[in-house]
């Protein structure tokens, strides 16, 4: 059973666990609020099908991570068994107490063992942008710039309010910047985040380089062209803040971030 928040997450890094049972400690990991008796229960549904099995939340309380139960299916020749794995999604507690059972026991769990690591949204929670990195020095088999990390970020205003705002003479990244507050790199409190806010925000593709939008000089000749008509990018360099947690964790920015916040800054103002 995992009791810290460490080796909670560890334990959800899983794919797939096929035929799940109650008695493998890999799935007593992912729902420690529960008993072995309460996950075989839950295991042992009459329906068939696809359900969403509620976890502990990461961050953001009052929210869950969503397991994906798959009972299993034949298709043709193909038996697929039963099997488990993250759904990349998250929910909010307040959903369907039926329909999720031990909902509010995964939000428990998460405030006894490590209440100090979650935060309590509030209204204040408007939008949500990710940045998704990718390096222009590596391709794919296909040509496209390979994906690296991704940072996200709650604002206190919706993106669109922002970037309309003209009474503030700032760059946008700076006005992003501005109202940052609470930001991770962890894909799984992104789902968080989205899930208290209800919606799945802003996603940009930006420089794994130099932290810039697509519009950058980074990227070599060969690349994919249909990478960058079907991957939204916005013209904006990551914000400040978000640079700084990358860098905090260990991300190595082949590139100038430092130039590519100055150039904005520039041609806001008007320099060449």
């Amino acid at each position: 059973m995992a009791e810290s928040r460490q080796e909670y997450r560890d334990a959800l890094k899983i794919s797939r666990i096929e035929n799940p049972c109650a008695e493998d400690p890999r799935v007593r990991g992912i729902f420690p609020h529960l008993s072995e008796d309460e996950i075989a229960k839950v295991l042992d549904t009459t329906h068939e099908g696809l359900h969403y099995i509620p976890a502990p939340p990461l961050r953001v309380d009052q929210t869950v991570q969503l397991i994906q139960f798959n009972t299993g299916f034949t298709d043709g020749s193909t038996v697929v068994p039963p099997y488990i794995q993250n759904s990349r999604f998250a929910g909010d507690s307040g959903e369907d107490k039926k329909l999720f059972p031990h909902i509010q026991r995964a939000v428990e769990y998460a405030r006894q063992h490590w209440k100090a690591d979650l935060v309590n949204a509030d209204n204040n929670w408007k939008g949500v942008i990710k940045y998704q990195l990718y390096s222009p020095l590596e391709l794919d088999e296909e040509g496209n710039p390979k994906y690296i990390e991704q940072v996200s970020c709650v604002l206190n205003r919706d993106l669109d309010k922002i970037i309309n705002d003209h009474s503030t003479p700032k760059p946008r990244s700076q006005k992003i910047d501005d109202c940052i507050i609470e930001a991770t790199t962890d894909w799984l409190v992104t789902q968080e985040f989205r899930a208290w806010i209800g919606k799945e925000g802003h996603t940009s593709g930006q420089c794994g380089s130099c932290a810039s939008g697509f519009n950058c000089t980074c990227f070599p000749r060969g690349v994919n062209s249909s990478f960058f008509r079907d991957t939204y990018s916005m013209s904006d360099p990551i914000p400040s803040k978000l640079i700084q947690l990358l860098v905090s964790e260990g991300f190595k920015f082949r590139g100038d971030t430092q130039a590519t916040l100055q150039r904005e800054q520039n041609e806001y103002l008007g320099i060449k």
